[in-house]
């Protein structure tokens, strides 16, 4: 019996860690360490199954599964977690699935056959596998095909369910396994514990309806990011366009001019003339004085310069030069043109509108920390207000630029100092 449950052991383990390989990091090989886990966790299941306490069992499995996780995968604690308790839960509740309808077509014999005969304990468990494999299947199917990189709080959300499904179905198993002979309720346990099976897989599908919504919302929002960034661009060009063509006209009647000056003699007028032309040609080029060597922050920085020129906003940058990163583009865009966009939109509500930007590496990391003068900040449970129209996108810029540096490996943070808005945002670059 204990080669059996050694051999059930081992299956189980090895699913269990298929399971986290493939919806954590697929692209991790097994090597040693991945298999040493596997010896450790069959070793723990092995040990669980003399503790004779059915909430003792799950609840040291859970612990050691969630420490495999977040150790040996890299999993965040409340993902790891998440998937720990799906994964035994859905163990415990197939294995009550079948002990129901084995119980109820065999009647007393299904014990004697299942903890006496070695073969068939080992066949028996093996259909419980089977059932809990192709519940398990049937999950990674459906997590799979989103984005699980959804907010902690809707990860902290489907673990609390799962947990809950967890203690109920722990304490029903309590109840069944509590003696060896023929329950007269196996009928109505199979029902219930099949309906509860059901409900489960409803309920990831649940959360990955909201993985795949949040995925949409995402994209709906760097959508809208490109569009509200062309749009500016264009605006920008067009100023820009009328402000050339104001400019060559006024070098146009400066050079006839100085063409009378120079006809008439008055040749220090001339060339002080000459002297304001070449001020307005610079005009006609305007410049970074300072590059990082990226294209998209340098574009970005230039026109936000550019924007805080036309509103009368004090610009300053300090920029040192980036290299390679590995940060995508849209991670780039979506930081930069959030924490612009606000500092700009709160600058211009003070006396002395100011706007500093400050771009430099700090060890690995992209860091981007940007200033500016605001009147008033508004609150609300903590979290920043806004006063913009199109409040369902404005209104979660902050939230965006936090979730998009902490899926890079960052993090975001701000605070104010007088009457300056101080925003940090770093990115690590690989």
């Amino acid at each position: 019996m204990v080669y059996a449950d050694l051999m059930i052991s081992i299956i189980k383990s090895a699913i269990i860690l298929v399971f986290f390989l493939k919806l954590v990091d697929e692209k991790k090989k097994i090597t040693l360490v991945g298999c040493l886990s596997l010896f450790v966790l069959t070793g723990v299941m092995m040990l669980t199954y003399n503790f004779g306490i059915l909430w003792l069992q799950q609840i040291t499995l859970m612990a050691v599964i969630t420490l495999i996780g977040v150790v040996i995968f890299k999993a965040k604690p409340y993902i790891s977690f998440s998937l720990a308790v799906t994964s035994l839960f859905m163990n415990l509740l197939s294995e009550i699935v079948i002990r129901s309808l084995l119980d109820m077509i065999m009647g007393d014999e299904f014990n004697i056959a299942y903890k006496i005969n070695p073969i068939n304990h080992f066949i028996i468990a093996f259909i419980m596998i089977s059932v809990w494999g192709g519940a398990m299947y049937l999950i990674y199917k459906l997590l799979s095909q989103e984005d699980l990189k959804v907010f902690r709080s809707v990860w902290m959300h489907f673990a609390f369910i799962m947990t809950v499904f967890m203690f109920i179905t722990t304490v029903f198993g309590s109840f069944y396994f509590v003696d060896g002979t023929e329950n007269p309720n196996s009928f109505l346990f199979f029902v219930l514990s099949l309906s509860f099976l059901a409900m489960s897989i409803l309920v990831v599908n649940f959360f990955a309806e909201i993985c795949s919504s949040y995925k949409k919302e995402n994209n709906m929002r760097a959508l809208y990011s490109d569009f509200y960034a062309v749009k500016e661009q264009l605006a920008i060009q067009f100023q820009a366009s009328n402000k050339m063509k104001k400019i060559r006209h006024d070098i146009k009647n400066h050079l006839y001019s100085v063409s009378s000056l120079l006809e008439k003699g008055e040749y220090e007028k001339a060339k002080e003339m000459l002297s304001e032309i070449s001020i307005s040609a610079d005009k006609l080029q305007p410049s970074l004085h300072q590059t990082t060597g990226n294209g998209l922050v340098d574009a970005m920085i230039s026109y936000k310069a550019a924007v805080c020129e036309g509103n009368n906003i004090f610009f300053e940058y300090s920029l040192e030069t980036l290299p390679e990163m590995a940060i995508p583009s849209s991670a780039i865009s979506s930081v930069l043109s959030n924490l612009l966009d606000n500092a700009i939109e709160a600058s211009l509500s003070s006396d002395n509108p100011e706007v500093r930007i400050k771009v430099f590496m700090y060890k690995d990391y992209f860091t981007v920390i940007v200033k500016n003068t605001f009147s008033r900040v508004k609150r609300k449970d903590g979290a920043l207000m806004t006063d913009k129209e199109n409040k369902e996108f404005h209104g979660l810029g902050m939230e965006i630029v936090k979730e998009v540096c902490k899926e890079n490996g960052g993090f975001y943070k701000w605070e104010t100092v007088g009457n300056v808005f101080v925003a940090n945002a770093i990115m690590k670059i690989n």
